[in-house]
């Protein structure tokens, strides 16, 4: 029996930045000396105080509120106020993973074409596709005529 795969799926062309992480790969297997910053691999080792806060948090397993640190919440409520005057609770801040785990969610969660300025991140436009949402690249020069 074959696998089913969502068809907006599997039509998917290979991502660019997988392209170029094998081909970084094959470079350097080839003794290529390559400096490859993707998948946010650094290639300089750790500092030490993050490898000492690591070690010293090692035992906190547990998982945490699905809203984020409250703490860094509240911490950032008092920022968004201090620096620019937003009044926003606690309650209204979320915490994510990262910034594609977020994007991906905003572009999942919301309806209408997915609107970016371009040049942008490869993953837009198929986000956009297994969304079935429009993907309108917006060039840079033109984005002064959006204010």
């Amino acid at each position: 029996m074959q696998p089913i795969i969502n068809r907006q799926i599997s039509d998917l062309k290979e991502s660019a930045t997988l392209f170029i992480n094998q081909l970084a790969l094959k470079l350097r297997s080839e003794g290529q000396d390559i400096c490859h910053l993707g998948f946010g691999e650094s290639p300089f080792p750790v500092p030490e105080p993050m490898q000492a806060a690591l070690r010293e948090n090692a035992r906190r397993k547990q998982y945490i509120s699905g809203y984020g640190l409250p703490e860094l919440r509240q911490s950032v409520a008092g920022f968004c106020k201090s620096e620019f005057g937003y009044n926003y609770s606690s309650e209204n801040i979320f915490i994510g993973p990262g910034s594609k785990e977020l994007i991906f969610q905003l572009v999942y969660l919301l309806e209408g074409p997915l609107m970016v300025p371009a040049p942008s991140w490869v993953s837009y436009g198929p986000q956009a596709k297994i969304r079935s949402k429009s993907f309108i690249p917006i060039p840079h020069c033109c984005l002064s005529l959006l204010k």
